[in-house]
């Protein structure tokens, strides 16, 4: 299972000719939707991909068809046993198609990436030899026959089977209807033309592909890696010591460690911390970019200001006209025998207000 990073695909076919490559699902649609965006192309493509048989195939690449030839033409230069299941190879009894467990081992040795090769490696050999064992250990308290995952599948399959109508033909095969979907399954041979038996390992107890046993699961991780000793009780060589390279600043700006994600993948969902820091602050409307100058005219505060000063002025104007001028204000505000006059003491208070 790969991502189609340039020169992956070649490199699988050299290094493991034998092995089914199949092509991340998400990624094929993450570039298809740059040219061919929308919620219809959307179920068009994934209903391809997840067409069982051929004729469902066939049936949702005419739809895309009537969509656009181009986006047609697109897909169907990609081979389909490559990224539809119902090409897929029935050895694997897997349908999977998008390839979490490559992100999911990418995120666990981050910590490891930016460590020297020596360093980096005897990360990897601890890491490994801890899961071994735990995965040995737990399996351990694990009673029953088949693994985890194929009860779920089980107790689905038991569900779906309230709207199955079969009828027999032979001891082993039977005729069976399903949601108006006419298919026949050979018990014996273990297989059904719907192909989801032959792609999945099956969903009958009795007949489970034996990939899925407990069994299996043991002989998966029997394999022990070895303790070693620390570095200093290394047998001595004689050879000199590799030394690192020497650092070397590359033209650029530095690039990010996060990993490059593709269009879409976030779906405009932020990280925990984000979303909590989003919660906490009160989002305010933001504010139109000022100019520079004088304040606009045209806003709430200068148009408040304005009316204010307009009164302010239209009240002095107005008590001017009945007390006279400023100079005579001043000029009788206080007795020749300093004691101050109440009339005129409100009118010095309002003359120094308005001033």
């Amino acid at each position: 299972m790969s991502d189609r990073q340039k020169g992956l695909v070649d490199a699988l076919k050299f290094v493991v000719p034998k092995a089914e490559i199949r092509f991340c699902a998400r990624h094929i649609w993450a570039n298809f939707k740059l040219t061919w965006s929308g919620q219809v192309y959307k179920e068009a493509f994934w209903t391809a991909a997840r067409a069982l048989t051929q004729a469902d195939f066939d049936k949702a690449m005419e739809g895309m068809k009537f969509l656009s030839k181009e986006a047609y033409a697109y897909l169907r230069a990609i081979p389909a046993q490559h990224w539809s299941m119902h090409a897929f190879g029935k050895q694997a009894k897997s349908n999977m198609l998008l390839n979490n467990i490559c992100e999911s081992f990418n995120a666990v040795i981050r910590e490891a990436r930016d460590k020297p090769i020596l360093t980096h490696m005897e990360w990897m050999r601890r890491y490994v030899m801890k899961r071994m064992y735990e995965k040995r250990e737990g399996v351990k308290k694990y009673n029953e026959e088949y693994m985890p995952y194929v009860d779920k599948s089980l107790k689905w399959a038991i569900d779906e089977s309230r709207f199955c109508k079969f009828i027999g033909s032979s001891l082993n095969v039977y005729e069976v209807d399903f949601h108006g979907e006419q298919v026949v399954v050979n018990i014996e041979a273990r297989t059904c033309d719907c192909n989801h038996w032959q792609l999945t390992g099956g969903t009958v107890a009795a007949y489970v592909d034996e990939v899925y046993s407990k069994a299996k699961y043991v002989l998966a991780y029997e394999p022990v890696v070895a303790p070693i000793p620390g570095q200093k009780l290394w047998e001595k060589t004689g050879l000199p010591e590799p030394l690192p390279p020497a650092e070397r600043v590359m033209p650029g700006r530095p690039k990010s460690k996060k990993r490059r994600k593709e269009p879409g993948e976030d779906d405009g969902k932020g990280s925990l911390a984000t979303t909590k820091e989003l919660a906490r602050t009160p989002q305010w409307p933001p504010t139109p970019k000022s100019k520079g100058g004088r304040p606009q005219k045209s806003t709430a505060w200068a148009k408040e200001a304005r009316q204010i000063a307009e009164k302010r002025k239209a009240t002095k104007e107005g008590y001017l006209r009945c007390t006279g001028s400023t100079s005579n204000i001043q000029h009788s505000a206080v007795t020749t025998d300093g004691q101050a006059n109440g009339t005129q003491q409100s009118v010095v208070r309002d003359h120094e207000l308005f001033n």
